[in-house]
């Protein structure tokens, strides 16, 4: 239930910001592909702001009588896409439920966080060695093994950046950071030679120098810098691509399938191409000023469950702006990670939503003022 009194401590900051991607994001999708994703788009638009208001709703502290309530049910819905998930692009992620197809995986970051934040605020929790560490490895390394098993690298790997975040903020010391820095690079050399598929691999390949494969497995990327570079300082919406570039490549590229799935994983390359420099920039401001206010609603937090709650939503997002961003420009792999708020799709917009829900949430009920 919601004190009137706490209304003084409401974030609408935060939920302006994040109405504002929401919006630019249905733009951004009707761009990039048509009408029917466009009214798709806003409908999950709708349903989000109406799930984001019913999160704020509830103390966010009574979510701790139900925190194994939570985790079981995200490792049943997790095991049963094994069992009867739909497999579409040669993964096997999605549940069908009438006409809505259910991404469980990206419920679960939101999953995740809650849980690992509750155990990580418990009293009995120290960061004192390396043991201390088995109980939140294991915590995130279930769910994080039976998504990266549909399979989905970049999922998974979100749920490592959500972990550091919080044993970062927990007072993890350096040297146990260095070595996990260490354990982690010989994992990933492991995993390279011994565990990923070949079209992983070839993810990979294609990063370290995409125009050399721009016939195969580096055309995307190829084509992705290309959109963004054609958008020149203040984009080409109204007027088709750059003149400049015509010679080089077809006007609205993103438009005639040159980039693939434009409106999901690659939709940064879409804003470039249509709004710019300009618009780019507008867009990482945003995000920017949304992981700030994240933070600062973390260390002005009533108590350590809402500060890791809050650093786990702000690890989450600025990992997923960081590999979707880096990979339309080729500074980082392509994993298809979507953009949060602006990509297609209704199980991560509508996860997102629970996310800035939680972090409003724990502002309104916090009993401190704001650090600025």
């Amino acid at each position: 239930m919601i004190d009137k009194k706490n209304f003084v401590n409401f974030d609408f900051s935060l939920l302006i910001v994040t109405i504002f991607l929401a919006i630019i994001g249905i733009f951004s999708v009707f761009q990039a592909s048509n009408s029917h994703y466009l009214k798709m788009q806003s409908i999950w638009f709708i349903i989000g702001l109406c799930i984001m208001a019913l999160v704020i709703y509830f103390d966010y502290k009574d979510l701790k009588s139900i925190i194994y309530l939570i985790y079981g049910a995200n490792l049943l819905l997790l095991l049963s896409v094994m069992f009867f998930g739909k497999v579409s692009l040669g993964a096997q992620r999605w549940i069908q439920i009438g006409g809505f197809r259910l991404q469980p995986s990206e419920f679960a970051k939101v999953a995740i966080i809650i849980t690992l934040s509750y155990l990580m605020s418990r009293e009995d929790m120290q960061m004192d060695s390396l043991l201390d560490l088995i109980r939140p490895g294991i915590h995130v390394a279930v769910p994080m093994v039976l998504i990266f098993l549909q399979p989905d690298l970049g999922t998974s790997l979100v749920f490592v950046a959500i972990m550091a975040g919080m044993l970062f903020v927990a007072g993890l010391k350096w040297r146990h950071i260095i070595f996990l820095g260490i354990l982690g690079v010989l994992t990933s050399i492991f995993a390279y030679y011994k565990v990923l598929e070949e079209y992983q691999i070839n993810r990979l390949i294609a990063f370290t120098d995409p125009f050399k494969y721009y016939h195969t497995i580096g055309f995307q990327i190829v084509q992705s810098l290309i959109a963004i570079g054609s958008g020149g300082i203040w984009g080409n919406w109204l007027n088709g691509s750059n003149r400049r570039f015509e010679r080089m490549i077809p006007y609205d590229i993103t438009d005639h399938g040159f980039v693939p799935e434009p409106h999901t994983d690659f939709i940064f390359s879409v804003i470039g191409e249509k709004f710019g420099l300009i618009g780019t920039t507008i867009v990482l401001l945003l995000f920017l000023f949304m992981i700030y206010r994240i933070l600062q609603i973390a260390l002005t937090a009533s108590d350590e469950f809402g500060t890791f709650i809050c650093v786990g939503v702000a690890s989450m997002l600025a990992f997923q702006i960081l590999v979707n961003v880096g990979m339309t420009l080729s500074i980082m792999p392509v994993t298809g990670l979507p953009l949060p708020f602006i990509s297609y799709g209704g199980s991560n917009f509508l996860s997102n939503c629970i996310a800035i829900g939680l972090v409003l949430n724990v502002a309104l009920r916090r009993e401190r003022d704001t650090i600025f």
